[in-house]
């Protein structure tokens, strides 16, 4: 609201009655105002006694919260902040004396995201609080191989999960997706580990949220990678050896994404892969860092065909030969195989 305007309304009210001000001017916001303009038509009247003041602390207007970002719940009667803002306590959705929900996009205090620190369920954007070990809950998403067959990933609170914006695991329709909201990394571990060769690939689907308030919504807005690792600190020893590898793809259009992991970044080579890396780098010269949203969704490891090494007797790479035994092939003189030793595999 801009306090250089007036903010106008039509009252009919009797004398000694109270007006929710705070609900009819400014719609339950908090608004810091220092001018009291009374304006009259005509006729003539007096008005004497004017006080401002909260009602049961600010929390409650009536049957309603006084915060229109907050929601009422009764046993105990409380109002929680809507998902996507947060209490100015800084201690999670619920409204206290003096408080009063600001948005996500503009707060520093945490927001409920997958992760975060919680005493109840009221603290964590989707109502479910691990009391025990006082951090918001995550579900687990699927990775559906070609064979059919499922693995769960977890979200790793070892892994790296650096963030001032943060995850959250929805459930939309019969597949959970993945939500990175401003500046984000999110390591989430698999059930299994799952062994890449050349002919295996990482098909997701990516979806830009578009946020008109912010303006946001496009490739601009923020730079999204997906890494593929066996160890927490994501192969850093392997590559270090082999520093040709990547674990790592940039993923910059909408919709569905293949990548060639087994083949591009693994180089051809046999990888065991154990954590999935979704991380996103907000242009913050462009739009606020947590008005950026992007959701990853169908998760599939895609193992396709590898061509036999050896063909009518011949080796189907031209710089090898067949081994003795047959059925395999070597790297001639001067030459090494992408695996790093002299032996080609699959």
């Amino acid at each position: 609201i801009n306090l250089d305007d007036c903010a106008m309304v039509n009252v009919n009210v009797s004398l000694q009655d109270f007006i929710g001000a705070g609900l009819i001017f400014f719609d339950g916001r908090t608004v810091y105002a220092k001018t009291l303009v009374l304006l009259q038509s005509s006729g003539k009247s007096s008005i004497s006694g004017v006080k401002i003041f909260n009602e049961d602390g600010g929390i409650f207007c009536g049957d309603k919260c006084c915060d229109s970002a907050s929601d009422l719940f009764n046993d105990p009667k409380r109002c929680i902040c809507k998902p996507d803002y947060v209490s100015s306590s800084g201690n999670g959705r619920l409204l206290t004396s003096g408080d009063f929900c600001e948005s996500c996009v503009d707060t520093s205090n945490q927001c409920g995201f997958d992760g975060d620190s919680c005493t109840d369920g009221g603290d964590c954007w989707t109502d479910s609080c691990d009391t025990a070990n006082g951090v918001c809950l995550t579900s687990e998403f699927d990775v559906q191989l070609s064979s059919g067959s499922l693995l769960s990933a977890s979200l790793d609170p070892s892994g790296e999960n650096a963030s001032t914006g943060g995850v959250i695991v929805r459930e939309i329709e019969t597949t959970r997706a993945v939500h990175l909201l401003g500046d984000a990394v999110s390591t989430f571990m698999l059930s299994e580990a799952f062994e890449f060769n050349k002919g295996t690939k990482l098909r997701l689907d990516l979806q830009r949220l578009s946020k008109e308030d912010f303006n946001t919504g496009s490739s601009e807005d923020s730079f999204i990678e997906i890494c593929l690792h066996n160890e927490r600190d994501g192969d850093l020893l392997r590559l270090t050896q082999a520093p040709d590898e990547s674990r790592c793809a940039l993923i910059s259009t909408e919709g569905t994404t293949t990548i060639s992991f087994g083949k591009e970044q693994f180089l051809s080579k046999r990888v065991l892969v154990k954590f999935i890396s979704l991380k996103q780098v907000v242009n913050h010269d462009i739009v606020p860092a947590k008005a950026v949203e992007v959701v990853f969704s169908n998760f599939i490891f895609l193992q396709e065909s590898v061509l036999n090494q050896v063909s009518n007797g011949k080796c189907t790479d031209p710089n090898a030969t067949p081994t003795p035994e047959g059925g395999k092939c070597v790297c001639i003189f001067g030459y090494v195989s992408s695996n790093g030793g002299n032996r080609l595999n699959e």
